[in-house]
């Protein structure tokens, strides 16, 4: 794969994060009979599909000593190529998130169904996917920092560009490196998906933990095990329980590309295209955004022709309209006196 504006240096420095903890951890894949609510299943189309990945579950055993001594910190990055370059999409699960989503909890902290990247349009030459968990001292002055680089992570959005993005990521994969640094975590792998991605549930258990990944199973988003014939919640030890999953179109949210502020003008001039050189002008726009909408690297081809019929459909409806109201009839029912009075008072 190509290097492009330092993305390889970038890959680079997150795969330097993957340390090997003092202990490997277990890491297993879920068999999606083992999943009460399996994905959906078959191999991903880069034509027509999209994907995600997300943290579904991460759990701290004895919580309240977490955050009493520690502060948790999930790093991801999935790098696959976009448009031809490496793109390189980290994020950061950081102590603000997580305190909101339970640090009370007298069982252990959760963090549910968090997406750490997506939706994209699956890449045909796969892709490789970090996920790691660490220990910070809490109370340390890092904290603050910590917290910024979170937001940094959570402003971070392809479709703005990969110039601006490749800054602010490296930004984010810096800082981690510098909060971090020879911390050994506590959990860590990275992976290397080829061509022909399937989604499927994974987890990323702590060293200690002795359970046999062949009884594991997902109940109601928690990994489950069976105990005295019950399948019960596995919380005797930390674990990330993680995903990768289909996206369907109608769940990406268009209205973030750039291309929709061309929709935005479409509409604007359709509305207007009361003259035959209005409505040129609202099909030369329409024109430009088709192109728009095939060049794309955040959007599938097969998504592209959906958006192109639905929205061609969108224009020429008002178009119509537009047409229609401003060759409504004179003989329409005469205003009554009160009306007449009425619509009177705007002339003054």
């Amino acid at each position: 794969m190509g290097v492009v504006n330092g993305l390889g240096s970038l890959g680079s420095s997150v795969r330097g994060l993957v340390r090997a903890p003092a202990q490997p951890p277990l890491w297993t894949r879920i068999d999606p009979s083992r999943v009460d609510r399996p994905l959906e299943g078959g191999t991903l189309d880069p034509r027509r599909d999209y994907f995600e990945i997300r943290i579904n579950r991460l759990h701290l055993a004895h919580g309240r000593q977490w955050f009493s001594e520690f502060t948790p910190v999930v790093f991801a990055a999935t790098e696959f190529v976009r448009d031809g370059a490496d793109a390189v999409t980290p994020a950061m699960v950081g102590p603000g998130l997580i305190q909101r989503h339970g640090a009370e909890t007298p069982l252990g902290t959760v963090l549910a169904n968090t997406r750490v990247a997506g939706p994209h349009p699956a890449p045909p030459g796969g892709l490789a996917l970090s996920v790691v968990l660490y220990r910070l001292q809490t109370g340390d002055t890092a904290q603050p920092f910590l917290n910024v680089m979170q937001g940094a992570a959570g402003a971070l959005d392809l479709a703005a560009g990969l110039t601006p993005y490749t800054a602010l990521a490296k930004v984010v994969v810096d800082g981690m490196n510098a909060l971090v640094g020879g911390t050994q975590p506590l959990v860590a792998r990275r992976d290397e998906f080829e061509p022909g991605l399937r989604p499927a549930h994974y987890a990323l258990i702590g060293p200690e933990s002795r359970v046999d990944p062949a009884c594991l199973h997902i109940s109601e988003g928690e990994l489950a095990h069976w105990s005295d014939g019950r399948l019960v919640p596995f919380r005797s030890t930390d674990y990330v329980l993680y995903s990768l999953a289909r996206v369907a179109p109608k769940d990406v949210d268009v209205t973030r590309l750039p291309l929709f502020r061309t929709w935005q003008d479409v509409v604007k001039q359709a509305t207007e295209a009361v003259t035959d050189e209005r409505w040129l002008g609202a099909k030369a726009a329409m024109a430009t955004l088709i192109g728009q909408l095939y060049g794309s690297p955040d959007l599938t081809w097969e998504h592209a022709e959906i958006l192109q019929q639905e929205w061609t459909e969108t224009m020429v409806a008002l178009r119509e309209r537009a047409v229609g109201l401003a060759h409504l009839s004179d003989d329409r029912t005469p205003l009554t006196p009160a009306r007449s009075r009425a619509l009177a008072v705007l002339d003054l």
